[in-house]
């Protein structure tokens, strides 16, 4: 009898030790995870400046779309992101190219263009914004953080 008693302590034993295991392992899990979705999204690579990347609301995308009307050529946007303004821009007809340094938004833009049917009209490139060549773009958007527009704003004002 004393036996089944110490059996059945080791297998509550043995399964609180299981348990605790398991709880662990999904902490783990969940700070890798936190980390992971930081890492592409809010700490991305930029090699001269690190800047966090900030949606365009709807009407923000509105308002590049509304400066293009009768405007012609083609488009980039230096710091695309997710592409929202390259898809706005893309879906009046602009033949559109995206800047992007992070990766993993890189590849995010790059799926929504062959989701969105975009991919003929929507290109984009893993490019530093700082070297890139902007000679060929009639149309350039520059949308985020005010250091960046005021360091293009020495080649254009």
């Amino acid at each position: 009898m004393d036996d089944s008693i110490e059996m059945e302590l080791a297998t509550l034993a043995s399964a609180e030790r299981d348990r605790s295991f398991l709880l662990v392992k999904g902490v783990g899990g969940a700070v890798c995870l936190t980390y992971m979705v930081n890492t592409a999204l809010v700490f991305p690579w930029y090699k001269r400046t690190t800047l966090p990347w900030i949606v365009s609301n709807r009407r923000q995308v509105c308002g590049v779309v509304r400066l293009l009307q009768g405007r012609s050529g083609n488009v980039v946007d230096l710091g695309s992101g997710d592409g929202r303004l390259v898809f706005a821009a893309a879906s009046q007809g602009f033949r559109t190219d995206g800047y992007e340094l992070n990766p993993f938004l890189l590849g995010y833009s790059r799926l929504l263009a062959h989701r969105k049917g975009l991919a003929s009209l929507a290109r984009f490139h893993r490019r530093d914004l700082f070297e890139a060549n902007l000679r060929q773009y009639n149309n350039i958007v520059i949308y985020g953080e005010p250091i960046i527009v005021s360091a293009y704003c020495g080649f254009f004002c």
